[in-house]
């Protein structure tokens, strides 16, 4: 904004310029090439993976101490997080 203002002319021909900063300026890419919008949007693979290593060290202790039944379980679901991780991955990489 600080070079728009500094080109503002008081005899009104600067509503062009102004107009074609507006059209240049609506879309702001990040270093992906996805739009910003959801700038402050947090990433489902870092919430995913923190699930799947939850639930592999809770399976882990699950197993220390002889419960093997809940560890097979914890197991089985650490490994559907780890296959919505695979999808999510190649989804976003479309």
């Amino acid at each position: 904004m600080g070079n728009v203002l500094g080109l503002w002319r008081a005899d009104g021909t600067n509503t062009n310029l102004i107009q074609q900063v507006q059209k240049d300026v609506v879309i702001i890419i990040n270093h992906k090439g996805h739009p910003m919008f959801g700038l402050f949007k947090k990433d489902p693979l870092k919430k995913l993976q923190k699930e799947y290593e939850a639930k592999l060290e809770e399976a882990m202790h699950m197993q220390r101490n002889g419960k093997i039944r809940e560890y097979s379980f914890l197991s089985s679901e650490a490994e559907d997080i780890r296959l919505k991780i695979e999808t999510t991955r190649q989804n976003l990489e479309k």
